[in-house]
C-alpha cells in the first residue's frame, strides 16, 4: 500500500493526475492501509498487539513536545485535549483545569512513585539489620 501511495504521490508532483483525482485515491489507499494493518494486529497474539500499543505509546510520550510543535491549530487541541480531560480554562495568560488524565498523571510522577518504594526497601532492610547478631570470632549463641 505504501508503494501505491508513493506512485499516486509521483503521479500527483508529475502533473499527470489533478488534485481532486490525488486526494480521493490517497484517502481510499490509507483506508485500505489502516483495514490492513487492523487486520494484522488482530491476527498477531495477544500479547504481541498490546506490545506494539505499548512501544507506540511510549515513542508517542517520548516526542509529544515534537508532534505539538509540529501539529496545526486542530492537531495541538487534540493533543491538549487528551491530556486534559476536562476543558482548560484561559484566563490571561495563566490556564486551570479540574482533572487531568490520570494515564498522564501517572507517567508524569513515576519517577516520584520508584522513589518512594525505594525508601521504603532501604527502611526495611535497615530495620533487619538490626536484628542480626553481632559479628565476631565465634558465632553468637542465643
Amino acid at each position: 500500500m505504501n508503494k501505491r501511495i508513493e506512485t499516486l504521490t509521483d503521479k500527483y508532483v508529475d502533473g499527470c493526475i489533478d488534485d481532486q483525482t490525488y486526494r480521493e485515491n490517497k484517502r481510499r489507499y490509507e483506508s485500505k492501509k489502516n483495514d490492513l494493518t487492523s487486520a494484522h494486529i488482530s491476527l498477531q497474539p495477544e500479547g504481541a498487539a498490546s506490545n506494539n500499543y505499548l512501544q507506540f505509546s511510549t515513542f508517542c510520550c517520548r516526542n509529544l513536545f515534537n508532534f505539538y510543535k509540529r501539529a496545526d491549530f486542530e492537531g495541538k487541541q487534540q493533543i491538549v485535549g487528551s491530556i486534559f480531560v476536562d476543558n482548560l480554562i484561559f484566563e490571561e495568560r495563566n490556564y486551570r483545569t479540574t482533572r487531568v488524565n490520570e494515564a498522564i498523571d501517572l507517567i508524569c510522577n513515576v519517577g516520584k512513585v520508584f522513589r518512594q518504594i525505594g525508601n521504603k526497601k532501604v527502611d526495611k532492610i535497615a530495620d533487619l539489620s538490626s536484628l542480626a547478631p553481632q559479628s565476631g570470632l565465634e558465632p553468637e549463641t542465643l
